[in-house]
């Protein structure tokens, strides 16, 4: 009888630092990374990006791809909802502001000066660029999933009733077209010095 040999499972880990004891004789040459600004806590950010730095051969890149954590042209009922989420962020460490520092964590890390991009990208089919109308329609429909998959979560938090969240969503969705509601992305790309100086 021949015995299989297990399999030996990976999971990637949401925070980078929680490996820094795993990857020692191994660099990369780019790390990715999208969307962690609700994972990682303001004060975690540095030692992410020294983490990355370690782990990256000389003249590897970086690039971080987040958005802020707001919409912008917010109605009245989204700042609502921003006022109740900023709060949230506050008690579980999150940095609501982290966009603005991330650029000097990077360069505090090692990293050369960052290039950085940004996209303002449309809640809704409001835009009359033809793309950024498709782009629109489908960044609704996500964030609209999104306050639905999360209905249970505010309600409870909030101490309001469903009926009241279902309310207040609509008038969110009316008020992204109204005002022109869009969320801006940002993509930062550094490289590690070929040499280091010492």
């Amino acid at each position: 009888m021949i015995k299989q040999k297990k399999k030996k499972m990976y999971t990637s880990l949401p925070i980078v630092i929680e490996i820094k004891n795993e990857i020692k004789y191994i660099s990369v040459v780019r790390i990715h990374q999208r969307d962690m600004g609700q994972m990682i806590q303001g004060k975690q950010w540095a030692g992410v990006l020294q983490e990355m730095f370690r782990v990256l051969k000389p003249s590897g890149t970086i690039e971080l791809v987040e958005s802020d954590l707001w919409y912008h042209n917010p109605g009245p009922m989204q700042q609502t909802f921003h006022g109740y989420l900023e709060s949230y962020y506050s008690t579980l460490g999150l940095d609501v502001n982290y966009i603005q520092t991330l650029e000097k964590w990077i360069v505090q890390a090692g990293f050369g000066p960052p290039e950085v991009r940004t996209l303002d990208l449309p809640i809704g089919e409001w835009s009359k660029d033809g793309e950024l109308k498709q782009f629109g329609f489908i960044h609704r429909e996500t964030q609209k999933a999104w306050l639905k998959n999360k209905k249970s979560f505010h309600v409870t938090r909030w101490n309001i009733t469903s009926e009241e969240y279902d309310c207040a969503v609509k008038e969110v969705l009316d008020e992204w077209d109204a005002y022109q509601s869009f969320s801006r992305y940002y993509c930062w790309v550094a490289t590690k010095p070929t040499r280091m100086n010492i």
